[in-house]
Parts: C-alpha cells; sequence; structure tokens
C-alpha cells in the first residue's frame, strides 16, 4: 500500500510578516516614526549611515546593477546606497518618507558632486515610472503590508529588486547591551526570509545571499548607548571585549546581511496579474 502524503501548501509568509512587525516592542507610530528621523538625520552618518560600514553590502549591489542604469531607492535616507550608485553614473531617485533624511541626502550629494532625484512620500507607492533597478536596504521594517510593498516593488522594476534586511543574528554590540541592562539578547526574526518568502507567495522566485560585515564600534559610542538605555557599562565593556574584536578604545563587530535578489528572468510574467 502507497503512504499519503498532504499537499504541500506555501506558508503565509504576508500573515509571518505582519505579525513580527506588530509584535516588536521597537515599533514607533507614523507620527512617532517622523520624530524620531527628525531628531537623528543630522546624526545618522555618524552610525548606520555609513557608507564604510556597509561596504559588503554596497560592493554586492553595485556588482549587480549595470553602470549608467536607472535607480529606485526606496527609503535610501541620507545616500548609503544612492551616493556610491550615482558615483558610477546611475540615475538615481531616492523616495524617503524623512524630509530631514533627503535634506542630508541632498547636502551630501552636493559634497559628492552628483545627482539624485528625491521623492518624499510613504512606501508602498506609484512613482508613475519604470526603473532599471529598484533597491529597498533595510527600509521595508515599519511596513505592515508586505504584499502591497513588494507589489510596489516589482511594478516599478525593469531589470532587478534587490532587497536588504537582517538575518536575525544577534551580534557582540546586541549582547553588550542586552547585558548592561541585566537581560538576555532579543533573538529577531529572520526578515530577509520572509520577504523572499513573499516573493514566492507571489509567484517571483527570488535569489538570496548571505553577506558579512564587520561594524567598527568606538568606546565612546557605546557608553553614549548605555547611558541612553541605562545600565552597567563595566558589563558591555566585558561582553564586547569577549566576543568582539578589540582595537584601541573600540571594536570590531562582525554581523551577517541578508539580500534578495529578483533578476530580469524572475520579472517577466510578474506583471500585470500577480495574485493578491
Amino acid at each position: 500500500r502507497g503512504t499519503w502524503e498532504a499537499p504541500l501548501r506555501i506558508s503565509d509568509y504576508f500573515g509571518l510578516w505582519e505579525n513580527d512587525r506588530r509584535s516588536d516592542p521597537a515599533r514607533r507610530s507614523l507620527e512617532q516614526e517622523k520624530a524620531f528621523w527628525h531628531g537623528h538625520a543630522a546624526v545618522y552618518d555618524q552610525h548606520a549611515g555609513l557608507t564604510c560600514s556597509s561596504l559588503a553590502q554596497i560592493g554586492t549591489v553595485t556588482s549587480i546593477v549595470e553602470p549608467e542604469s536607472s535607480i529606485l531607492d526606496v527609503g535610501g535616507g541620507t545616500g548609503r546606497f544612492a551616493i556610491p550608485l550615482a558615483q558610477r553614473g546611475c540615475r538615481v531617485t531616492v523616495v524617503d518618507r524623512s524630509e530631514d533624511m533627503l535634506r542630508v541626502l541632498s547636502e551630501n550629494a552636493e559634497a559628492e558632486e552628483v545627482k539624485i532625484e528625491t521623492i518624499q512620500g510613504q512606501w508602498p507607492m506609484d512613482t508613475g515610472r519604470v526603473f532599471d533597478t529598484v533597491l529597498a536596504a533595510w527600509s521595508l521594517y515599519w511596513a505592515l503590508d508586505l504584499a502591497a510593498s513588494l507589489r510596489a516593488l516589482v511594478r516599478q522594476a525593469r531589470r532587478h529588486v534587490i532587497i536588504i534586511d537582517t538575518t536575525g543574528s544577534p551580534t557582540a554590540w546586541d549582547h553588550a547591551l542586552a547585558a548592561a541592562q541585566g537581560e538576555d539578547v532579543r533573538v529577531s526574526q529572520a526578515r530577509h526570509l520572509l520577504l523572499a518568502g513573499g516573493l514566492a507567495q507571489l509567484g517571483i522566485p527570488a535569489e538570496i545571499r548571505i553577506l558579512e560585515e564587520y561594524r567598527v564600534v568606538s568606546e565612546d559610542e557605546l557608553y553614549h548607548e548605555v547611558q541612553t538605555r541605562g545600565g552597567n557599562f563595566s558589563e558591555a565593556i566585558r561582553i564586547m571585549d569577549s566576543y568582539a574584536i578589540g582595537f584601541p578604545r573600540g571594536w570590531r563587530c562582525r554581523r551577517t546581511i541578508g539580500l534578495v535578489h529578483v533578476d530580469a528572468k524572475g520579472l517577466v510574467g510578474a506583471l500585470p496579474d500577480m495574485p493578491v
């Protein structure tokens, strides 16, 4: 007698994403988001916005994107990706909800002598155009409706859709901040897998790459973060000394990043009738 096998079903990645985003204790309302970026835009480039801390990501994106092609950078902020792409001759348009981040981007672009178009708006949105590449790096975290966000990316892309997000693996920095507060580190969802799964749910095949980078953290930056959150600075230093690579008055922290890539073959047939 043969054995019965249940039909294989695709997971509801859209539901998993929404549950993960709603349950995030750090989630902010739209007004709180605007206020947060208003206060952080001027100093963003001193931390996460630094191009030098994202070399693996930028290198991989520039290896995929054709020189002098058109790029839509969703949630591009102060230009971590937009400026290196524009320096390669790409025609870059950045969409971001924060006028403060776009103001800093314009200042950065002027200093680097590159031209970048900016659009203030909330994703998902329709720009009325199609771009060779649509890039969303670390920018879909606030959206609850993943299906709508992904459809908007795909509908406006001709050759590539590139999405970058966390693998969920905590870094030495995460462990240090948790230990400073006497807590266990919080392990986040592997959002790159949910993003790739959401594309699969729309019938769009995607490639997943795992990138490795090292973030440089100064002792002063660690002290400021611990003081802001409240905690034991000595305990934070102990963790950093144990799990990060030390150098005078600072550390290098290893982290992994998930990159999801849809190429032109994956985009063919995706429009106009993608599943709801």
